[in-house]
């Protein structure tokens, strides 16, 4: 676990970075390791409670992207849940609605029957690898980010669709997946 942080610190109420304020920090912090336990529980908690680990089989994988957060099941056929903020279509449901529950993404344009193996939030999109090694993105693509040939692009994507792989070569498949604040590797 880490124990120094630096960045910027832009989230409402205690700052991304955890040192209670709204600000620019440029040197490493001590951060505070007590909001964070209590974040951390409140998180587990929330899933919890929302179905996420009612099995008692926890996620296998959690991701937080600026104000949205995804959580991969395995036991429930690679399903994927989402809650945070919306405004892009960054948690896959079909809206623009921010949801302060984990929502079950919705299949979108991928195949039915399909699964997801592990899934990367970025700034405002969301990515995700099927378990045949396909990748597939949602959310914002104003900078090319969710890999479908848009750039400069304000249309809702609120719903998984299927990088374009055109260009690569054929049977292409992705091992894995990496989402940043405008940008995505595969």
């Amino acid at each position: 676990v880490p124990e120094f942080l630096f960045g910027a610190g832009v989230v409402i109420i205690s700052g991304q970075l955890d040192q209670g304020k709204n600000s620019h920090v440029n040197c490493p912090f001590k951060f505070m390791m007590k909001p964070m336990l209590k974040l951390l529980a409140l998180e587990t908690l929330m899933i919890k409670d929302y179905g996420i680990a009612d099995s008692g089989i926890p996620p296998i994988q959690v991701t937080a992207g600026w104000y949205h957060s995804c959580a991969l099941r395995i036991d429930r056929g690679g399903a994927i849940y989402c809650w945070g903020s919306n405004d892009a279509g960054q948690l896959g449901d079909g809206s623009a609605i921010d949801r302060s529950v984990p929502t079950k993404v919705t299949a979108g344009g991928t195949l039915p029957g399909t699964r997801f193996a592990s899934v990367a939030a970025g700034g405002q999109h969301t990515c995700a690898l099927t378990t045949d090694g396909s990748a597939y993105c949602w959310g914002n693509s104003y900078y090319g980010q969710l890999g479908n040939g848009s750039y400069r692009d304000y249309t809702l994507h609120a719903v998984p669709t299927a990088i374009q792989t055109s260009s690569l070569p054929t049977g292409t498949r992705f091992a894995s997946i990496s989402a940043g604040q405008v940008h995505t590797c595969a």
